[in-house]
């Protein structure tokens, strides 16, 4: 025990000689500067910006938070969004998973190489990148990822479209998916194997309404124009107003309240008198034409009393493939169903498309 303890003395006092005792053996004074004076000391620089003078403004824990609260109140936040159906297919993961999303902006195809094993929910860096730039003069930079112009899937990216603002995120999945038979060519002679009661536009056909194009357009009373809505608002400017309350707006994009509150704030700037989206009837009208042509296509068979297209095949239908006219018909129906706006994204595109279609059914 006591070598041990003699050893650690022994330590100890080597350590203490390299840290106290070596450091204090230096060397002669240098000789003085010129005249035996130091020199002018130099003038401070300027002091530099704030980084956080302009990141805080966004980048702050409560502001995150807001935000993610408002996100888990949209769909596209929430696995219901079809995930665990959609997220992972080869169809479907562009616009059903976080992953999906992003392989294909970054591919530019509208299918996923291989099938995807843990599909997530949308997410912040879904729709969002780095900035690509910092200077606060550009500011405010949302880095977005993926805002250039939209080839629609829908008829073989042989049409594009370009929304306004940052309309163009919004674009790149709200647009209807290819069909068998597109593009439907009006008074054509090809026949449409309509095989099955899913046919049509799914869901998202927002962004052809907002830009006016892709609509089956047969000739009618009414000429095929748009609303001034098409070149002033995008996307974000009425579904991502903060004003109309915590349910409504942001990073909810809900236009609606569980509450049924409208968030009317973003289109009472233009429309001062306006109390609800039935500005001037426009969404009872719409409502009302879209009803009408859906009688008319349930007594033609072309549609069922849930509003599905009936298989050629089944025999509650035609018991024959679709005209091009007729798919045709069933194709604007689904376009105005599933737009959801009755109206409101492009009033006049819209009324065109349902009375001249309208017309066309009620003469056969």
């Amino acid at each position: 025990m006591k070598r041990i303890f003699s050893l650690l003395m022994l330590s100890a006092l080597a350590i203490f000689a390299v840290l106290v005792v070596l450091p204090g053996c230096e060397g002669p004074a240098g000789d003085p500067g010129a005249n035996g004076t130091a020199g002018i000391d130099g003038t401070d620089g300027t002091d530099g910006v704030d980084a956080n003078s302009f990141c805080i403004e966004c980048h702050t824990l409560a502001n995150k938070n807001t935000i993610k609260a408002q996100f888990t109140m949209s769909s596209h936040g929430s696995p219901g969004f079809a995930l665990g159906y959609a997220g992972a297919r080869g169809n479907c993961a562009k616009c059903h998973s976080h992953q999906g999303y992003l392989e294909t902006v970054m591919t530019g195809r509208d299918t996923i190489g291989n099938p995807i094993g843990i599909p997530t929910a949308f997410e912040c860096g879904t729709c969002h990148d780095f900035h690509s730039t910092l200077a606060e003069d550009e500011f405010p930079d949302y880095a977005l990822r993926n805002n250039e112009t939209v080839s629609l899937m829908y008829n073989d990216h042989a049409t594009t479209v370009n929304l306004p603002g940052s309309g163009n995120v919004c674009g790149y999945c709200h647009q209807p998916r290819p069909q068998d038979g597109f593009p439907l060519i009006p008074d054509g002679t090809d026949s449409i194997a309509v095989t099955s009661s899913h046919w049509g536009t799914h869901y998202g056909t927002q962004s052809i309404i907002m830009e006016g194009v892709e609509g089956f357009e047969v000739a009618g009373s009414m000429a095929y124009e748009n609303s001034g809505h098409t070149e002033t608002l995008d996307c974000a400017a009425c579904h991502m107003n903060k004003e109309g309350g915590e349910d409504v707006g942001g990073h909810t994009f809900n236009m609606v309240s569980p509450a049924e509150v409208e968030n009317i704030a973003a289109c009472t700037s233009c429309h001062s008198s306006l109390t609800s989206f039935d500005f001037n009837g426009v969404q009872t009208e719409i409502e009302g034409l879209i009803h009408h042509l859906d009688e008319l296509l349930m007594e033609h068979k072309l549609i069922d009393d849930t509003g599905h297209a009936i298989p050629y095949t089944a025999d509650n239908g035609l018991g024959r493939k679709f005209t091009s006219n007729e798919a045709g018909a069933v194709f604007n129906l689904l376009l105005m169903h599933y737009e959801g706006s009755h109206g409101v994204h492009n009033y006049k595109y819209t009324k065109a498309i349902l009375v001249n279609t309208i017309e066309m059914v009620e003469a056969w």
